[in-house]
């Protein structure tokens, strides 16, 4: 019968006191876990640190690549964030503002520059 008697405290507790009693076995089971959590923010601000450090030594150093990827890039992930996500109207629009804008750089990249060039 000794068993029977947590249920039926939690069967007598309001609402917010079981809530209270939960929260505070999670906080027991969980004792100790601070300092890893605050070991993992320290490993994602120097990960954060060295990334920045080697962008920007990469875009000093070769300029060009560095271009060439972050075009690409801005290019690719919203094509696969929008198939993922069915937005099709997204789509549809970014995918009708893609062709304008390749066809004003074929235009604008063309020697001699034609008079009827977009601007």
């Amino acid at each position: 019968m000794a068993g029977v008697q947590p249920q039926d405290d939690l069967l007598k507790m309001t609402h917010r006191e079981n809530w209270r009693m939960q929260h505070e076995r999670l906080h027991i089971k969980h004792r100790g876990h601070e300092a890893m959590h605050a070991e993992m923010v320290l490993i994602l601000i120097a990960t954060l640190v060295v990334a920045q450090i080697v962008l920007v030594q990469w875009k000093q150093r070769h300029h060009r690549s560095y271009n060439l990827v972050t075009l690409v890039q801005m290019w690719v992930v919203p094509l696969y964030f929008t198939i993922k996500l069915y937005w099709w109207r997204f789509l549809s629009m970014w995918g009708m503002f893609s062709v304008i804008t390749s066809y004003i750089i074929f235009r604008a990249t063309r020697k001699p520059l034609s008079c009827r060039t977009p601007r």
